[in-house]
């Protein structure tokens, strides 16, 4: 199981993921009521691509995942320069 522990003031919000990838949330300290909540995958480090044709087949491959009904979330770690 894996555990997140966010403080946001006097707001205490715990993620808690087992190993079937099902989420727990838990918080204390809100009065208000949490309409949305989500987890993301946010990248460590950032890739660069300069090359036209990486950038090319890049695109193509997350284009091409994101059209998948299958798929719900596309996560990747590139960045293209200017």
């Amino acid at each position: 199981m894996i555990n997140f522990v966010f403080f946001i003031g006097k707001v205490k919000l715990a993620y808690k993921i087992d190993t079937r990838n099902s989420v727990l949330l838990d918080y204390t300290g809100l009065s208000e009521t949490i309409a949305m909540s989500e987890l993301r995958y946010l990248p460590q480090t950032m890739t660069e691509l300069t090359e036209p044709g990486d950038i090319k087949s890049m695109q193509k491959l997350v284009d091409l995942l994101e059209e998948d009904d299958d798929v719900q979330n596309v996560y990747h770690n590139w960045e293209e320069t200017e």
